[in-house]
């Protein structure tokens, strides 16, 4: 039994050193998570909201909106620019407002990758 859990143990430090980050810290982090209603509203792509996006080609995401008062709502989006539905929901942020960027699918030259997922709280 012994042998056993240390053989698990080592599988476990092997699968681990050998797993690769695909983004950097600084990929990673889109700024501050608060943003300014004005520079919010005023977005019209994921790299507005976004700058360390601008280096890959975004193929889509889904945007999840929860106001303070009110009901949630969750939108998919194709390419790195605002779908015409999205456009409203992002008009309408008010302080206090929480926007969840997720699903963030960008092309790479080994293939298709998943961005980490982008929390925002409008100041």
């Amino acid at each position: 039994m012994r042998k056993i859990f240390l053989y698990f143990i080592f599988i476990l430090i092997v699968f681990d050193s050998n797993s690769q980050n695909l983004f950097s810290k600084d990929e990673e982090s889109c700024g501050s998570p608060n943003y300014v209603l004005e520079k919010f509203t005023s977005a019209t792509s994921i790299i507005d909201i976004c700058e360390n996006l601008s280096s890959f080609s975004i193929k889509s995401f889904i945007v999840f909106y929860q106001p303070q008062i009110g009901n949630p709502e969750t939108i998919r989006n194709t390419g790195s620019n605002f779908i015409e539905t999205i456009k409203p929901i992002i008009i309408k942020a008010k302080s206090g407002d929480i926007y969840y960027f997720e699903d963030i699918v960008i092309s790479t030259d080994k293939g298709l990758k998943k961005y980490p997922p982008i929390a925002i709280k409008i100041q």
